[in-house]
Formats: C-alpha cells, structure tokens, sequence
C-alpha cells in the first residue's frame, strides 16, 4: 500500500508522463521513481496499486467523499502542510521546509546555467527567501518546493555527468 502523501505526490507527477516533450517525460519517470524510492516502494507497488484500484468502488457525490475520508480537507492545496519537511539528499533526516528552500537557492545559484542552473525567475527566488523565514507552507507551497529541488538535483546531475557523456 502506498501511503497518502507519497500516493498524493505521485498523482501530481503521472500526468506528466503525458507531454510531448521527451526530456520532461524522462525527467517525471524519474521524479516517480525517486519518490517511490524514498517510501521505500518501487514501480512493482506502484503496478500493483494500480491493478487493485479498480476493484475499489469510488465515492460519487461529495457527501460521500467527505464522509469516507475526512483528510480531504487536510489535502487540499490551501490548506497548511501537515509534513514538518523533506528529504534533500539519499539521507533520511527529514529536513524543515526553510532549509529546502534555502538548499534549493544555493543549488540554482552555484550550478552553471548551462547544465540546467539558475533556472528561477526572480519571482521564485523571493517567494523561495520568504519560506527560509519559517512561514508557515500550505500543500501547493511544500510542492512547489519539492518540485524547484527536484528540478535542481537534476542541474546537479547534469553537471556532474558533464564529462561522462564524452568519455
């Protein structure tokens, strides 16, 4: 079984198996298996999940979905994250969100552009250096975070494989 805030992460990053641009289908396969990884499941548990999904019967109405599962509201993206962190490295130490966000700015910032650094906008490095403050982060803020640090531990690797491609 898959626990809810894996599986809710994983929801976010299947549809994006779907686009039309190779680089970001490869890069989603990976975010997947990353997150699976870090649940300690693999694409197997995720196989079979899916295999027992529909043998389940879904809520039709509203009232029936609030109901059945009273987290719902605790899921939605405005409401405040219930996860204390992440993981940014192949640690198990769950770090605060104000040190992801300021991992995730040194990384955009010491990476070379050519490799996939210094990808923020200036929009995105303020609303990164108001989480270092310890705000409070609501669902879609804890994603967006994890998605800017996947994205820069993808400039990491690009960098770090720089030579490799032409050994």
């Amino acid at each position: 079984m898959i626990p809810a805030d894996t599986a809710a992460k994983l929801a976010k990053m299947l549809p994006r198996l779907a686009s039309e641009h190779d680089g970001e289908v490869v890069a989603a396969a990976r975010a997947i298996g990353r997150t699976l990884a870090t649940a300690g499941l693999d694409w197997h548990a995720l196989a079979r999940t899916i295999q027992i999904a529909p043998t389940r019967s879904a809520p039709s109405s509203p009232q029936q979905r609030s109901s059945t599962s009273p987290d719902t509201k605790s899921e939605a993206p405005d409401a405040p994250c219930r996860r204390a962190g992440m993981r940014l490295k192949d640690t198990q130490a769950i770090e605060p969100w104000s040190r992801a966000a300021r991992y995730a700015l040194m990384l955009d910032w010491t990476m070379p552009k050519a490799f996939g650094g210094r990808f923020l906008s200036k929009t995105d490095r303020g609303r990164l250096k108001g989480f270092e403050r310890n705000v409070s982060v609501t669902n879609a803020d804890a994603a967006w975070i994890e998605a800017v640090v996947i994205r820069a531990h993808q400039a990491v690797e690009a960098w770090r494989s720089r030579g490799k491609a032409a050994a």
